[in-house]
């Protein structure tokens, strides 16, 4: 289940599996490439009693469900037949009006600069697949998203990590290291840092940006969380600032549904071309009848609505798992108060192993995500990422108690 990163079960390779199964000419990046550790500990979740802290996932009991069924039944009895047909690669163009019409902007943003994905992590392939030969650099933080890591371990992309705090990423550092040696991308989530929950400043972000234009490298401000603040205003996303050296992700799996896989790609409209003909490589375009389903809802302007009771109810779990933490976990364990997203990310003592403590905590029936995974070469055993969206209060409670007796015992 949790293969080489936690030792929990055994691992199967399937390229060399034993008894009737006959080794296949399997591509070595295919074989080696290993699972992504966030969907294996998702595997816990079917533990009846689990208290899962460990994926990035929206509540479920806060899905639109009524809303979602009229928009299906409104788009069926009306025999849409553009919901159930092929469509553009770029995606239908009811959606992307949409959101070019309801995305901030300093320039004027047309239906050719957005590209709808099969969810933000097919953007991120896309780019990999259009920009990364074997070797290339990608500057990124310290720790960084493990999709991020997962996408471009493909691509066999030199993976470099600048000096992180809790601002984000240090721009001395970034410059230092892009005037040491050629890099191809530069990688973010500025906004509610996934797994940190750090935010970037606006003094950073500027920064950033006058780097990326004056060596003239893209940055890819992977942005999933920016609607879900909950201390003050929101913060602009990079292309804002400069939109001509950014690549914007975004998705509604996080404000509407993660299973529809809607999300999309912003970009200078005349590099989208090489994203588009990326995206007809690997699936022609996205799934028609979720873009038709998801512009139904959206025109009909109920998101707003739907998005400010996430925040009311996201805001108020973020308090009880920082109230608990304060109540449960002993003297030597910190952790990052985030003003937005899903994420707390905690640092134990030093010599503490959370890949160890894992495996105490889902014999306590509680679950998190290791922090080593969330760095490309050598990371922190003694960090750890907890997600509070998706369980309700009590059990948040109940899940913190459970996991304090046993950091308590370990240490």
């Amino acid at each position: 289940m949790f293969g080489r990163v936690t030792g929990i079960t055994e691992t199967m390779d399937t390229a060399t599996d034993s008894g009737n199964v006959k080794k296949w000419p399997f591509c070595t990046q295919a074989v080696i490439l290993e699972n992504n550790i966030l969907r294996e500990i998702l595997k816990v979740t079917s533990i009846p009693g689990i208290i899962s802290f460990a994926g990035g996932m929206p509540a479920e009991e806060l899905f639109p469900y009524e809303d979602i069924l009229r928009a299906a039944a409104n788009l069926l009895e009306a025999k849409d037949g553009a919901s159930l047909q092929y469509s553009l690669s770029r995606g239908t163009p009811e959606l992307r009006q949409w959101i070019i019409e309801n995305t901030p902007s300093t320039t004027r943003l047309t239906l050719e600069s957005v590209l709808i994905t099969s969810g933000a992590q097919q953007g991120l392939d896309i780019v990999g697949r259009s920009f990364l030969e074997p070797g290339d650099r990608v500057l990124t933080t310290t720790p960084t998203y493990v999709g991020l890591i997962h996408a471009f371990n493909y691509y066999r992309a030199d993976l470099v990590t600048c000096e992180t705090g809790d601002e984000g990423i240090d721009p001395d550092d970034l410059e230092a290291k892009l005037s040491s040696a050629p890099a191809k991308l530069i990688y973010l989530v500025p906004s509610y840092d996934n797994p940190t929950g750090h935010t970037m400043p606006m003094d950073r972000r500027e920064a950033v940006m006058k780097l990326a234009a004056k060596f003239g490298v893209p940055v890819i401000d992977d942005n999933p969380y920016g609607d879900l603040y909950y201390d003050g205003n929101p913060m602009p996303s990079l292309r804002l600032l400069n939109p001509e050296w950014t690549i914007e992700l975004r998705t509604f799996s996080k404000t509407i549904s993660p299973g529809l896989r809607i999300g999309w790609m912003h970009a200078p409209e005349p590099h989208l071309a090489i994203f588009e003909k990326m995206k007809q490589a690997t699936d022609l375009h996205t799934n028609t009848f979720c873009q038709r389903l998801i512009h139904e809802y959206c025109s009909a302007g109920l998101l707003p609505d739907h998005v400010e009771g996430l925040r009311t109810a996201y805001r108020s779990r973020l308090a009880v798992m920082l109230d608990s933490l304060e109540k449960e976990m002993p003297e030597g364990i910190s952790w990052v108060e985030p003003k937005g997203g899903l994420f707390i990310w905690l640092t134990l003592p030093p010599h503490m192993d959370s890949e160890h403590l894992l495996k105490l905590a889902v014999e306590a029936k509680v679950a998190f995500v290791p922090g080593r995974p969330f760095y490309p070469k050598d990371g922190a055993a003694n960090t750890l990422r907890l997600n509070f969206s998706n369980q309700p209060e009590d059990r948040i409670k109940d899940g913190i108690a459970r996991l304090g007796k046993i950091v308590k015992r370990d240490l």
